[in-house]
């Protein structure tokens, strides 16, 4: 008579689970095993481990073991299918007159371009970026990166020409607060809470 299964959890980051990794999981019945984690796997998912649950009776086979898979929460990205989501905060100078910015992702930092104008909440694509698919035993990802800008002074609409340069001419400490912003390294940025200063004033 065949053994029966083994059920058991196994916890892992969000760019193990991304980029695949090999894990080790304790089973209930005192066994510790290596796992491999496919690349793009989502939370929920079960491996099935041949052979490693309880012994068969009688000369029967044993049992599996059910692993399944617990993404931990990521501080910055989030997955949504098979593409991945990210709120980037930028300022003040590269929503008005847009620019290169250096944005996370799961394999590393990348240059993302914003348009000038760009509004608090717009979206930037940034294709093969996302949660890979496996395809005939090789990952790959056809999916993408979607950056949301979060200006760290809000922005409610696009704006003009002319509403740039009012906008420009404010005040000096609104490009005081926008130089110290732009300093930040780019994880700093996404860390950094996006709520504005008080003092300035957009009116």
């Amino acid at each position: 008579m065949r053994g029966a299964e083994i059920k058991a959890r196994l916890s892992v980051s969000f760019e193990e689970a991304m980029k695949g990794a090999k894990k080790r999981v304790s089973l209930p019945n005192g066994k510790s095993l290596e796992v491999g984690v496919p690349a793009g796997v989502e939370s929920g998912k079960v491996l099935r481990l041949r052979g490693q649950g309880h012994p068969g009776r009688d000369g029967g086979p044993a049992g599996d073991a059910l692993i399944e898979i617990v993404i931990a929460e990521h501080p910055w990205f989030r997955r949504e299918g098979d593409n991945i989501r990210l709120d980037l905060p930028i300022s003040l100078k590269e929503a008005l007159f847009g620019g290169a910015v250096r944005a996370p992702t799961v394999d590393g930092m990348v240059e993302v371009r914003v348009p000038a104008g760009a509004n608090s909440g717009a979206q930037l694509r940034l294709r093969g970026k996302g949660a890979p698919k496996s395809e005939a035993g090789a990952a790959t990802r056809s999916s993408a990166l979607s950056s949301t800008c979060r200006s760290t002074i809000p922005i409610s609409k696009p704006l003009s020409r002319t509403g740039r340069r009012r906008r420009v001419m404010i005040r000096e400490s609104v490009s005081c607060h926008d130089a110290s912003t732009s300093r930040r390294n780019p994880v700093s940025r996404v860390q950094h809470a996006f709520s504005p200063d008080p003092s300035l004033s957009l009116s």
